[in-house]
C-alpha cells in the first residue's frame, strides 16, 4: 500500500464489528501500525482498552508489529503514546489542565477497594447521626430490610450505587401514593383468604403451608403498625410463594402490584435521604485530594466542556466498545478527532459498570450515519462448527442486526460438539428444586469429567491445531458466583474432584482459610512461632 493510500485508508472514522475470536485486536494493533507508518507523531495517538492486563498486551503486540514491519526507531518511541485504560486516559487529561479541570494538581487516585473504605467511613459516620431521629423513609426501610438480612449493609449498597451514577443529579420523580389505604387493603384481602383457609380440613397441605398467612393477620389486629405490616407483607408474599391455591395466587397477584408502587414511593424518598451520603463522601475525597474512577470520569467531561483538547490527538482507538458506558462515550467522541472503535454487543459482560450494549449500537449507527466505514470481521477458528451454530441460534431471533460466526473448525468425529449435563436428582418435595441441583451438581460434574477423561475416548485440539485426548488440563469449571446464601459453593467441587483423584486449580474461591491445607499450614507455621 502506498503512503498516499494509506493515509486516505486511515482519514476516516471507522466502526468494527467483531464477533469472538475472529481478530479484533489484530485488527486495531494493525491499523494502529498503519497511522504510525503513515507519519502520525506516537504521541498523537490514544488507545483505551478496559483492563490494565489488555493495555499491556496491546502495547506489547503493537511494538512486536513495529518491529516486524523494521519500524524500529517508531517502536522505540511507543512509550509516548497512551495506551491504557480509559480511567487512566481520563487521569492524563486532568493532569495536563488541572486548573482548568478545578483538580487538585496532586490528586490521589484511589482504587475501587479505597473508594469502597472511604465511603464506607463517611456512611457509618451519617447513619449513626440519621438512627438518633430517624426519618419517616428510614424508619420504613428498616422495617422492610430487616427481612432480608442486614439492613445497614443494604442501605450502604443501596447509596454506593447513587455514588456510582451521581452524573445523574436530578431528584426523582414522586407519584401520589395512598399508601395506608392500600396497604389496609391488602390486610383486609390477607383476612379474607385466612378465613376461607379456616374452612380447610386440617391434615390439608394448604391449610399446613398457609400458616403464615394465618399468623400475619393475627399479629395485624393486635396491633397497626404501618411500616411493620407492609415489611411482613411482601416477606408475606416470599415466604408462601411456592404455596399453589387459587385464593392465596390472586391475593399474591395483588401483593406483587402494591409491592411495585410501594418499592416507587419508598424510593423516591429515601433516594433524598442517601443523596446527603454522596455529598458527604464528595466532600471527604475534596479535602483530602482525592479522586475515585467516577470522578476522573466526570471531571474530564466538564474539562472537555470548558477547554476544547481535540487538537491533541489525530487518532483515538477503542477496544471493547461495547463495554463503553454513556459518560466514557461522549468523552472519547469529545476527544477523538478520528475515532477507530471496534466491539461486539455479544460480549458486553460489565452491565454491573453502566455498560450498555444498546450504546454500542446507537453510536456505532451514527458515526456511520456521519460518514464511518463499517467492517465486520466474522471469520473465526476458536471453536467449533457447532458451538458456532449453537451460539448463532442463541442469538439471531433475540439480537437485531445480530453478526454470525463462521468458519469454524469441522469437529472432532463421533462426539458432540455440546453436551448438555442432566442432574440425577432435581426435584424437591414438588417441582424441580434449584437446591436440590446445587445439592448434586458437584457429584455429577465431577463423575462426567472423570469419565471424560478416563473413559470417553473424546478428543480436543491443542495450539497446533491437532486433535489428541482430553486430560485435566483441558477443564474448566465455570461459577456464576461462588458463594449462595453464605455457602461457598467451589468446596463440595473440590471434595468431588480430590476423592476420584482429579488434579485441578482453584481459582477465586472465598473460602481460603477455610481448606484443609491452609489451615494445616497455618498450624505450622503457629507451633513454629510459639
Amino acid at each position: 500500500m502506498s503512503g498516499a493510500s494509506l493515509r486516505a485508508h486511515s482519514g476516516a472514522d471507522c466502526v468494527v464489528e467483531a464477533s469472538a475470536g475472529t481478530g479484533k485486536t489484530s485488527k486495531l494493533v494493525e491499523r494502529i501500525t498503519d497511522v504510525v507508518a503513515a507519519g502520525t507523531p506516537v504521541d498523537r495517538i490514544v488507545a483505551v482498552t478496559f483492563t490494565h492486563a489488555a493495555a499491556g498486551n496491546m502495547k506489547l503486540r503493537v511494538r512486536q508489529e513495529m518491529e516486524r514491519r523494521e519500524m524500529h526507531e517508531r517502536a522505540r518511541e511507543l512509550d509516548r503514546a497512551f495506551i491504557g485504560t480509559i480511567h487512566g486516559f481520563c487521569a492524563q487529561l486532568l493532569r495536563r489542565r488541572p486548573v482548568e479541570a478545578r483538580v487538585d494538581p496532586v490528586f490521589q487516585e484511589l482504587a475501587q477497594a479505597d473508594a469502597l473504605r472511604v465511603f464506607g467511613r463517611v456512611f457509618r459516620r451519617w447513619v449513626e447521626r440519621k438512627l438518633m431521629t430517624p426519618s419517616p423513609a428510614m424508619k420504613r426501610a428498616f422495617a422492610r430490610l430487616t427481612w432480608s438480612g442486614d439492613p445497614l449493609r443494604q442501605l450502604r449498597n443501596a447509596a454506593w450505587a447513587l455514588a456510582e451514577w451521581r452524573d445523574f443529579d436530578a431528584p426523582w420523580e414522586k407519584r401520589h401514593f395512598e399508601r395506608e389505604a392500600r396497604l389496609l387493603a391488602m390486610v383486609a384481602g390477607a383476612g379474607g383468604v385466612a378465613e376461607m383457609r379456616a374452612k380447610l380440613k386440617p391434615r390439608e397441605r394448604v391449610f399446613r403451608e398457609s400458616q403464615p398467612l394465618q399468623d400475619f393477620v393475627d399479629r395485624t389486629r393486635r396491633r397497626w403498625d404501618a411500616d411493620r405490616v407492609e415489611g411482613e407483607l411482601l416477606q408475606l408474599a416470599y415466604d408462601l410463594r411456592w404455596v399453589k391455591w387459587d385464593p392465596w395466587e390472586r391475593l399474591k397477584e395483588e401483593i406483587a402490584g402494591f409491592r411495585r408502587d410501594a418499592d416507587a414511593d419508598l424510593a423516591g424518598g429515601l433516594r433524598d435521604e442517601l443523596w446527603e451520603v454522596v455529598g458527604l463522601y464528595q466532600e471527604e475525597k475534596r479535602r483530602a485530594g482525592q479522586v475515585d474512577f467516577m470522578d476522573l470520569l466526570l471531571f474530564a467531561r466538564d474539562l472537555l466542556e470548558r477547554v476544547d483538547l481535540s487538537a491533541l490527538y489525530d487518532h483515538v482507538f477503542v477496544d471493547e466498545f461495547q463495554d463503553t458506558d454513556p459518560l466514557q462515550a461522549d468523552i472519547l467522541r469529545r476527544v477523538a478527532a478520528r475515532l477507530f472503535v471496534v466491539g461486539d454487543p455479544k460480549q458486553s459482560i460489565y452491565r454491573f459498570r453502566r455498560a450498555d450494549a444498546r450504546l454500542y449500537r446507537r453510536i456505532s449507527d451514527e458515526m456511520c450515519a456521519a460518514g464511518a466505514r463499517r467492517e465486520a470481521l466474522t471469520s473465526s477458528t476458536r471453536s467449533t462448527k457447532t458451538i458456532q451454530q449453537f451460539v448463532n441460534a442463541a442469538f439471531e431471533g433475540r439480537m437485531p442486526q445480530y453478526l454470525p460466526l463462521e468458519g469454524g473448525v469441522e469437529p472432532a468425529a463421533g462426539q458432540p460438539g455440546i453436551v448438555a449435563l442432566p442432574m440425577p436428582y432435581p426435584y424437591g418435595s414438588r417441582n424441580v428444586s434449584k437446591a436440590r441441583i446445587l445439592e448434586c451438581s458437584p457429584n455429577a460434574v465431577a463423575a462426567f469429567i472423570e469419565w471424560l477423561i478416563k473413559d470417553s475416548g473424546w478428543k480436543v485440539r491443542d495450539r497446533a491445531g491437532e486433535w489428541r485426548g482430553v486430560d485435566a488440563g483441558d477443564v474448566c469449571i465455570l461459577f456464576r458466583r461462588f458463594t449462595n446464601m453464605g455457602v461457598d459453593l467451589t468446596q463440595e467441587y473440590v471434595r468431588c474432584l480430590e476423592a476420584r483423584a482429579i488434579p485441578h486449580l482453584l481459582v477465586g474461591s472465598k473460602s481460603f482459610h477455610q481448606r484443609e491445607e491452609v489451615g494445616t499450614l497455618r498450624a505450622a507455621l503457629r507451633a513454629i512461632e510459639w
